[in-house]
């Protein structure tokens, strides 16, 4: 893992066999168990409490909450010296039209990731947006880092599925939990995005709303903006009938013509 950026493993192998994903992970009488100095979990609030923050999730992300310069601190170190764990899911629509009948599978993917911070792909971005934080928060100021990963994700799970739209086919993806918010206010609202949809039915309203918005934002808060571009590795797969079996039961796949 000291040479990979990220890793990623599908959620119900990582809980058959979590070794897989990282050494630093074990199963023992059944649970998950872990060093708690080695790995940041950002799956449950047990890691933020023991940092001291805030934790919770709003809209599928990710959120821990800053509330003076000691936390901030701590908070910093860690998330710069230990692997975070997330667990991110995928929720992949394919529109295919062969045979001129159009069929609409929906399949529902959750992967455990692992991100390597120290990795140099990584560090130098993430410890900057966080040091420009800390010093918001020294100064008493608001602010609200965002550190995402859908993008690289989206990419990694189009190549590595095969889902790139064709002429016969559509494939959309969601990625959920993919981003980890750093605040001491509140977080930046991707609804007034400039997406095609706004434009193609909603543009006044988007001309009405979202300047007003970005407005209020840039008065209020500082926003930093951090993209994980690390190169993404699947963990190897080494599956015994019992984690297969665990693997096929938990994905969800709707089909409709």
């Amino acid at each position: 893992m000291d040479l990979e950026a990220v890793r990623v493993l599908a959620w119900p192998e990582f809980l058959a066999s979590p070794g897989q994903l990282h050494h630093a992970f074990t199963k023992e009488n059944g649970q998950l168990t872990y060093d708690g100095q080695f790995v940041f979990d950002l799956t449950t609030p047990l890691a933020a409490e023991q940092v001291g923050v805030g934790y919770h999730v709003q809209k599928n992300e990710i959120i821990l909450i800053i509330h003076n310069e000691a936390e901030m601190t701590s908070l910093l170190g860690d998330l710069l010296r230990k692997l975070l764990l997330m667990r991110i899911t995928v929720l992949h629509t394919e529109i295919s039209s062969k045979y001129s009948m159009e069929t609409i599978s929906i399949l529902e993917d959750e992967f455990a990731v692992l991100i390597n911070t120290s990795h140099p792909s990584i560090k130098t971005r993430l410890g900057d947006g966080l040091k420009c934080a800390a010093l918001r928060m020294s100064r008493c100021r608001k602010f609200c880092l965002e550190v995402d990963m859908s993008t690289s994700l989206h990419d990694w799970y189009a190549e590595h599925k095969e889902a790139i739209t064709s002429c016969d086919d559509i494939h959309q993806m969601k990625v959920r939990r993919a981003r980890l918010y750093v605040t001491n206010h509140t977080i930046y609202s991707h609804c007034f995005d400039c997406k095609p949809h706004w434009w193609l039915c909603l543009c006044f309203c988007w001309l009405l709303s979202a300047p007003c918005y970005m407005s209020y934002r840039k008065l209020t808060c500082t926003d930093i903006y951090v993209e994980i571009h690390g190169e993404i590795t699947p963990a190897k797969s080494v599956q015994d009938e019992s984690s297969r079996v665990a693997i096929d039961s938990s994905r969800r796949s709707y089909q409709t013509v």
